[in-house]
């Protein structure tokens, strides 16, 4: 009834899997990095009409 299918898979070698890790770690750190700042930002911009229940934030 349904024609078999072959599926294909390409070698991936090691290399090719630690810069794709690499990679991702160095995009998941500059979004950390990014959402850190805006944190920051918020909590200044927000200095005089908020009561501080927080311990200062210190820039990376």
């Amino acid at each position: 009834m349904f024609a078999a299918r072959q599926i294909f898979f390409t070698p991936i070698s090691g290399a090719a899997i630690e810069a794709n890790q690499r990679e991702r770690a160095l995009n998941a750190e500059d979004a950390l990095k990014a959402a850190h700042t805006e944190t920051v930002q918020d909590r200044r911009g927000a200095g005089p009409y908020a009561v501080q229940t927080w311990a200062p934030v210190q820039d990376i």
